[in-house]
């Protein structure tokens, strides 16, 4: 299910003390924290001459927090449908213990480095690769980097990329 009446019908005071806890947990550690707690919600309605009708409504929660100490800083994010599973001291907590550990971070040398990336940087990476190439149209009319790769591998073995609109994780 898309939609979550909680989520629709979530107040700003009720996001406000969620915001109040996540401030509160980066004073403790002597940083700020800055961010936004949003909600939206919509209906998408697809409808064509072939006889295609389809309608959903859906909800959306999201919050964005970076707590900083000077040159320090941490960050923190979650997405999701429903505001009532929002675990906004986690990810307080979170950004908090970034921004500790970096206080006192040193330059590093140009070079080759092993990352591990976190969700939010995977997803905005997927999501640039979804503007330039992965969407049908692009496909369709020979913009993807894609074309001309149907078949062919195209990343590492530990890489797999599938589209599934229906998928109940994903937001509409």
């Amino acid at each position: 299910e898309a939609y979550c009446e909680p989520t629709a019908a979530s107040t700003p005071e009720e996001r406000a003390a969620a915001v109040e806890e996540i401030v509160a947990e980066a004073k403790k550690a002597g940083t700020i924290a800055s961010g936004s707690l949003s909600v939206e919600a919509g209906e998408i309605v697809v409808a064509n001459s072939r006889g295609t009708r389809a309608y959903q409504p859906w909800t959306k929660a999201a919050l964005v927090t970076v707590v900083a100490d000077g040159d320090a800083s941490g960050y923190g994010e979650w997405q999701g449908k429903d505001i009532a599973a929002l675990p906004h001291r986690r990810v307080a907590e979170t950004a908090v213990r970034k921004c500790v550990r970096s206080r006192g971070a040193q330059p590093i040398e140009p070079g080759e480095y092993t990352v591990i990336l976190e969700e939010p940087a995977v997803a905005e990476l997927l999501e640039l690769l979804s503007w330039i190439g992965l969407g049908a149209i692009a496909y369709q009319e020979g913009r993807s980097f894609l074309c001309d790769h149907i078949g062919k591998k195209v990343a590492a073995d530990c890489i797999s990329l599938w589209d599934d609109g229906l998928d109940p994780r994903l937001f509409p």
